[in-house]
């Protein structure tokens, strides 16, 4: 195999960029650095990513993966009702 066949390569299907910090410091980062050029390929930044199932946000509090696992739960019960 020839050197650049044993590189690893980004998918950007699954490339998210996300800065992390406190609110007024996240709030302080210039706009040029809101996206990324990562191998030719631009990483736009977001507002939450979500890693191994946990869903995170900048100042990596877990409000959002609380709010959506209960979400699921609610449903779940739900759909037990009417068993």
């Amino acid at each position: 195999m020839a050197a650049s066949q044993l590189r690893l390569r980004f998918n950007m299907d699954k490339t998210e960029l996300m800065w992390t910090g406190t609110k007024y410091n996240v709030s302080k980062i210039p706009v040029c650095y809101q996206s990324l050029k990562l191998g030719g390929a631009k990483v736009v930044g977001t507002d939450a990513v979500c890693v191994i199932a946990i869903t995170l946000i900048p100042d990596l509090c877990f409000d959002k993966y609380v709010t959506t696992v209960s979400g699921k739960c609610f449903f779940q019960l739900r759909q037990l009702q009417t068993i």
